[in-house]
């Protein structure tokens, strides 16, 4: 992150990275309020009425931080005030990457020059994502464009972890081929990753939420309490249950989408070798063709992705989000086994209720995608 002192010299009512979105998808079971989640986020209300969702859905907004641990989380000069808020919230676990930093980070706020004008904004720091400033004597940020995605319930006999190109029936026959020539029908598969870029679920989404819901199971309990077959029925209703199948398939909807990228790189790279050795044997009679060190897309053995979240070959982050947290019907061993589920993976935990506000999951993604970057970067250096 880029540390100046000056005169604004960008419109801070404008968010910095108007050019490139922070993309984030939501994935869960049936009635784990990942749309009530997105609604609230995006309009600041939800509907109590469940519609399930039939399709992804991207939604554009412009996020404005308004809690005072968003503002914290996102003022990169105020880690221990950001770390005391965050440890006291009991619905809040931090990410190993966001943690770290705040425990580590030592970095002072600068002092106002005298020269620059009071009600005039001073640029503190700023990244790709969003801009700190100074104006009156308090520090803000601009605002930030989001892409948040919503996804149908994640249904294990329907997922495609990876797919070379899009099954959207709606591309032109250019893309699909002979497949244009049949009828046109619905597709029930929902991949998680598309390398073709044709389809919002592709290798540019920022980050995940798997989202489940705190209260066990709409259904009503069964007549009978010593009937097994009624527990194992209620079992499988909670979306808890689908977390780690969500986390297999989308680990190996990366590992197969690094592998397609890193073979295709090879390949192009393989070809402009093969071209240039050819050219060079028209002048001279011996020509040695180069072996190809990747094989085409999809041919290749899958490589190994790292946990490391400065290696570029991470995937990205992923948040726990717990829904329905102050029902009168939730669970709070629900709760306490996504913390404990956060803590086994790595990664975050936020326990929260559209009742209430909602917006620090954002912020929370937001400060582990700034944190990420700034490894990366530091990984590049060595």
């Amino acid at each position: 992150m880029k540390s100046f002192l000056k005169r604004s010299v960008i419109d801070v009512d404008q968010p910095t990275n108007d050019k490139d979105p922070v993309r984030l998808a939501f994935l869960g079971g049936a009635k784990s309020g990942k749309t009530s989640l997105i609604s609230k986020l995006t309009m600041g209300s939800f509907r109590e009425t469940y519609y399930p969702s039939q399709q992804t859905q991207p939604i554009l907004f412009t996020y404005y931080p308004q809690s005072t641990l968003s503002k914290q989380l996102l003022d990169t000069y105020s880690p221990r005030n950001t770390l005391n808020s965050a440890l006291i919230k009991e619905n809040v676990v931090l990410s190993p990457v966001v943690y770290n930093n705040l425990v580590s980070n030592t970095t002072r706020r600068p002092s106002p020059h005298p020269a620059v004008s009071m009600n005039s904004p001073t640029i503190l720091q700023s990244n790709d994502i969003y801009t700190i400033y100074s104006r009156d004597n308090q520090t803000h940020t601009t605002p930030i464009l989001m892409e948040l995605i919503d996804t149908p319930a994640f249904n294990p006999t329907q997922i495609v972890p990876f797919l070379e190109a899009s099954l959207y029936i709606k591309l032109e026959k250019d893309i699909l081929h002979n497949l244009a020539d049949e009828p046109r029908q619905p597709v029930s598969t929902n991949p998680l990753i598309v390398a073709s870029g044709a389809s919002e679920l592709n290798g540019t989404v920022d980050g995940y939420y798997f989202v489940y819901s705190a209260v066990p199971t709409s259904l009503p309990p069964p007549y009978d309490e010593s009937s097994t077959e009624g527990t194992s029925a209620t079992k499988t209703q909670n979306a808890f249950d689908l977390l780690p199948i969500m986390k297999d398939a989308l680990d190996e909807a990366w590992q197969e989408y690094y592998t397609y990228k890193v073979s295709w790189e090879g390949g192009k790279e393989s070809d402009v070798f093969s071209f240039k050795t050819a050219l060079r044997g028209l002048l001279i009679d011996e020509v040695k063709k180069p072996a190809p060190v990747f094989g085409g897309p999809g041919g290749s053995k899958l490589l190994d992705i790292s946990s490391d979240p400065a290696d570029p070959s991470c995937p990205p982050p992923i948040w726990l989000v717990c829904t329905h947290c102050n029902s009168p019907l939730a669970s709070p061993l629900l709760i306490e086994e996504g913390r404990q589920l956060s803590k086994k993976w790595k990664c975050g935990f936020l326990a929260v209720d559209v009742q209430s506000d909602v917006e620090e999951a954002i912020a929370l993604m937001i400060r582990e995608l700034v944190e990420r970057r700034q490894l990366r970067k530091a990984y590049r250096k060595k």
